[in-house]
């Protein structure tokens, strides 16, 4: 997953973040409009029909097509976040508001 988001991140020009290990990575948005990025990503995974977050948790349902369709519609919504970032359009493109983290975990 960590290479997967590292490779499409360079081919697109997304600023990102990968950390974690590779049973449970985490990706973070580089940009100045972080929330918003993140908000974009989400819904845009979801059209796509995947309930994507920021972390990921493999598990042994998770075969390489998963992976491969995964990775297919990130690389196009990286674009799309990257583009949108890159424009000051990410609001535009949401449906809703942008999503908080006012309660996130303290711990």
């Amino acid at each position: 997953m960590q290479s997967g988001w590292k490779k499409i991140a360079e081919k697109t020009g997304l600023n990102i973040q990968v950390t974690g290990v590779p049973v449970l990575s985490y990706l973070s948005f580089n940009v100045d409009n972080k929330l918003a990025v993140e908000t974009l990503f989400i819904k845009l995974m979801l059209e796509k029909g995947f309930l994507a977050h920021f972390s990921f948790y493999p598990c042994a349902a998770h075969t390489e097509e998963h992976l491969n369709l995964y990775f297919e519609a990130a690389e196009e919504v990286f674009s799309i976040c990257k583009k949108a970032n890159d424009e000051n359009t990410v609001e535009k493109l949401l449906d809703g508001p942008v999503r908080q983290t006012d309660f996130r975990r303290l711990s």
